[in-house]
């Protein structure tokens, strides 16, 4: 029953024109690629902006990331 109603939204939401991608980062990737080549500088560009997010996120909860992985280290 949840599946259902998941799946109804879903089609009403790919209806509605908002895009949803339909496969991961690794498949896309591979539509730059040719038959004999393979074109290099998209390739990277498409991967240093799917990092950039997560380099973002870091650099700004970093001081918490640190603080939580040094709490867990305490002993006793």
């Amino acid at each position: 029953m949840i599946m259902n109603s998941f799946r109804k939204q879903f089609d009403i939401l790919a209806q509605g024109g908002i895009f949803l991608p339909h496969e991961t980062l690794p498949l896309a990737l591979g539509q730059f690629k040719g038959e004999h080549s393979l074109d290099i500088p998209i390739i990277l560009s498409v991967l240093v902006l799917s990092v950039l997010p997560m380099i973002i996120l870091f650099i700004i909860f970093q001081d918490k990331l640190v603080k939580g992985m040094m709490a867990g280290a305490v002993k006793g």
